[in-house]
């Protein structure tokens, strides 16, 4: 299916009432439509096999973004191609939406594939990307160890990126608290402890007497 062809059908899909926070989550050079993404998700994968979206543009609209991630992901099996697209595409791609979604649907096979390419990640030049390397790591938190996800963190980040840092560190805690509580006493970025905290107590699988002993971390 050609991309102009596709912006048309995408013209046609459900719409959400919630365009106006749409545009300012999702701030690109296109009015964003306010298609729901599980109608564009929907919609990918009916045209995956027959669709190429190699030479569409990235960054201009969202819809179209989201479809374009969903169409490799549907295509592309081999692992190593698919973060290769990701370091790619993310790096032109304006808004954490956008990285958010890749992330839930990255589907992750090979665990030690995925630390080493957080590894490389998580010192890209470019945040989106930095926000991916620990964003897909955050379903996987059960199979990775505490010395594994806190080495993968960098201290003193961008907001947009230690907010996924401490998504990751508040899942980890679910699986490995006593060493990422050790972790977060000792940590002297205030500002991801303090994250990670927070996401820890909104999280219902973590006993209280977790939430008690972090509330004293809090710098």
């Amino acid at each position: 299916m050609e991309e102009k062809a596709v912006r048309a059908a995408i013209k046609t899909l459900p719409r959400t009432p919630f365009v106006s926070f749409s545009v300012a989550v999702n701030a690109s050079k296109e009015t964003v439509l306010g298609v729901k993404v599980p109608a564009l998700r929907a919609f990918a994968k009916r045209i995956a096999k027959e669709t190429d979206p190699s030479t569409w543009p990235v960054g201009e609209s969202f819809e179209l973004d989201l479809v374009h991630e969903e169409i490799v992901l549907a295509n592309a099996k081999d692992e190593k191609k698919r973060y290769r697209f990701a370091e790619r595409f993310l790096a032109k791609t304006d808004g954490w939406a956008l990285v958010d979604n890749l992330a839930s649907q990255f589907k992750i096979k090979n665990l030690d594939l995925a630390y080493q390419e957080s590894q490389k990640f998580s010192h890209s030049s470019h945040p989106w990307v930095r926000r991916f390397a620990y964003s897909h790591l955050i379903t996987s938190a059960k199979r990775l160890d505490a010395k594994a996800i806190t080495s993968l963190l960098v201290l003193y980040e961008v907001p947009a990126v230690a907010k996924a840092e401490a998504w990751l560190v508040a899942e980890g805690l679910i699986y490995h608290g006593s060493e990422l509580e050790a972790f977060l006493k000792d940590c002297p970025d205030r500002s991801l402890v303090n994250r990670s905290i927070q996401k820890a107590v909104e999280s219902y699988r973590i006993p209280s007497e977790m939430k008690t002993l972090l509330s004293h971390f809090r710098k």
